[in-house]
């Protein structure tokens, strides 16, 4: 028998998968226990659980694998240094910032190692059961391996990692190998949609999500000259134009970008239209990018199947672009496609393509975290001394609470993996409602009122809501809603007519089956409103406890946890 756990994700997000001779076990991101979103360093937390979800303890693990390579850490350093020297005029201009970012990454260099050192000296584990692997091969590794596909290309794309930016790959059987698509660091169109992100007055790790929540407001009027901050060479290799950007600390806007398209917005400026265009410009930029990468892909493999992974594919609108241009026959993302997911990634690839073990695992749900029984919640809702009631059928319950208008919080089963919410730590409310979005983003989420929520719909029904009729569990498409659909589910429908879509299989989620089949019956609509079990700025819930001070600090009406339901 052997025990492979994967790290992933030290410099954000960090992570930790265990898989049991190949099958996954647990995988859990350490900001689910800290509290502290994108949470990084090593993820002794998350370890833990995973290692106490398997029942074992590190003494009996066979492997660890980690997401980048030890000797890559210092290439980071070089690769800074190499990369301020193409504007050398500017990085002598502001040679505070540039000698403050290669002390940082020598910092961050030597702080892995010392991590590293600490974890096998406390574990007792010997040194030789480590292995570290490429950063993309570890994002590569984490779709196909994950995928339903025998043989697929993938595509990689995300700000950097191991000095890359974007590769290519065709996994075929248990392997995977390296195609000649490959940029490297700062050429990134994931780094400039960052960028962009920031222009737009959103700085913290993780706000693209808003930007493309806000393209919907905007009109592409800048796509255009957009189109100049980038240089595509007869092999489809691109590179920045460095006229741009410019270096101190990590790449930036260039007095010539602001010159064009004006100065950034300040963090909670009122959003005007100029910065709702920029936004959707610079979404069309990147759907644009993505489709010419990936075609070529096709192109010089002949292969339709589709792999995306890296922290670009969990760009939904962009993922809903591919799908519907009919060019691949199919595409997967995995639910954690950004570096939460090397760990799984990590994993994976020590197993089949270094130890050639047979692929026999296919990733069909996301629920992988932690689950706490009746009894254990029982006990956090008496130690707090609230009220509550037992109930039989959560799900039947709280479909009819939510059919009476209810916003309800529900917390049941395993914790899912990734940044989405499907279905195990929800906040779900009726769809039917026009109102719904904005009384959920003002009294319970406490964020932009922009910001869409997400349709779950009962598989069999995708396609009389959507312009597609496909498996999409992980909740990583945008589709356009069916326009006759539209007047029916309007708290789940973006401004630009689509909706993030999760379709719900019996198999493979019973429960949240069955609420959404209830609330199906008594409302003719076989829709509920999904979000996320959180306030802004906070992960995701993990706990009984994390659950009961959201849901009592926000304007939900119900919490319905395990087999309790608890009323303000």
């Amino acid at each position: 028998m052997s025990w492979v756990l994967g790290i992933g994700g030290y410099s954000h997000d960090a992570s930790a998968a265990l898989f049991h001779d190949g099958q996954l076990v647990a995988a859990a991101q350490e900001e689910r226990f800290t509290r502290i979103k994108h949470q990084g360093g090593f993820p002794m937390k998350a370890i833990q659980y995973c290692l106490s979800q398997g029942g074992i303890n590190k003494k009996d693990v066979s492997a660890v694998a980690f997401y980048a390579r030890r000797s890559n850490w210092d290439k980071v350093f070089w690769t800074t240094l190499r990369a301020s020297m193409m504007n050398l005029k500017y990085t002598l201009a502001h040679r505070r910032g540039f000698v403050t970012s290669l002390g940082f990454r020598f910092y961050n260099s030597l702080k892995f190692r010392a991590e590293l050192a600490r974890f096998f000296e406390e574990s007792g584990l010997p040194k030789r059961l480590f292995h570290d692997y490429d950063h993309h091969t570890c994002h590569a590794a984490s779709a196909y391996y994950s995928s339903p596909f025998e043989r697929s290309i993938v595509l990689v794309i995300d700000s950097v990692g191991d000095g890359n930016s974007t590769t290519g790959w065709i996994g075929e059987g248990n392997k995977l190998r390296k195609l000649n698509l490959q940029m490297r660091y700062p050429h990134s169109i994931a780094h400039v949609y960052n960028r962009m992100t920031k222009h737009l007055g959103f700085p913290s790790t993780g706000d693209e999500y808003k930007v493309m929540g806000l393209s919907g407001y905007g009109k592409p009027t800048y796509l255009d000259r957009l189109r100049k901050l980038m240089i595509f060479d007869s092999d489809n290799s691109y590179r920045l134009n460095m006229d741009y950007f410019t270096y101190q600390y990590a790449y930036s806007f260039s007095d010539r970008f602001y010159k064009e398209f004006g100065p950034a917005r300040d963090v909670g400026q009122p959003m005007s239209d100029h910065y709702a265009d920029l936004a959707a410009s610079m979404q069309q930029f990147f759907e644009e990018v993505v489709e010419r990468l990936a075609l070529y892909l096709k192109k010089e493999t002949g292969i339709k199947n589709l792999c995306l992974a890296g922290g670009a594919a969990l760009n939904c609108r962009s993922n809903g672009a591919l799908l519907v241009n009919g060019e691949f026959d199919q595409i997967f993302v995995p639910p954690g496609a950004s570096d939460l997911g090397t760990s799984l990634g990590a994993a994976q690839y020590h197993w089949h393509s270094i130890m050639d073990q047979p692929r026999d695992f296919i990733l069909k749900t996301d629920d992988w975290g932690p689950k706490y029984d009746d009894d254990t919640i029982r006990r956090e809702l008496d130690r707090f001394g609230l009220q509550y009631e037992s109930v039989d059928d959560p799900a039947k319950a709280a479909a009819e609470s939510v059919a009476r208008g209810e916003i309800i919080g529900w917390f049941q089963g395993r914790m899912e993996f990734g940044p989405r919410t499907l279905g195990y730590r929800s906040i779900l409310a009726d769809p039917r409602k026009p109102d719904i979005k904005d009384r959920i983003n003002k009294t319970i989420k406490f964020r932009e009122e922009f910001r869409p929520f997400a349709p779950s719909v009962l598989r069999e029904h995708v396609k009389d809501y959507f312009n597609v009729d496909t498996d999409c569990p992980f909740m990583t498409f945008t589709m356009d809603v069916l326009h006759e659909k539209r007047n029916q589910i309007p708290g789940v429908v973006h401004v630009d007519g689509s909706g993030r879509l999760q379709s719900v299989a019996q198999q493979d989620q019973p429960l949240y089956y069955r609420l959404i089949s209830r609330f199906y019956e008594l409302t003719g609509v076989p829709v509920v409103l999904n979000t996320s079990f959180n306030l802004a700025g906070e992960p995701i819930v993990c706990t009984p406890l994390d659950a009961v001070r959201t849901f009592y600090t926000s304007g939900m009406d119900a919490l319905f946890i395990g087999g309790y339901v608890v009323r303000k």
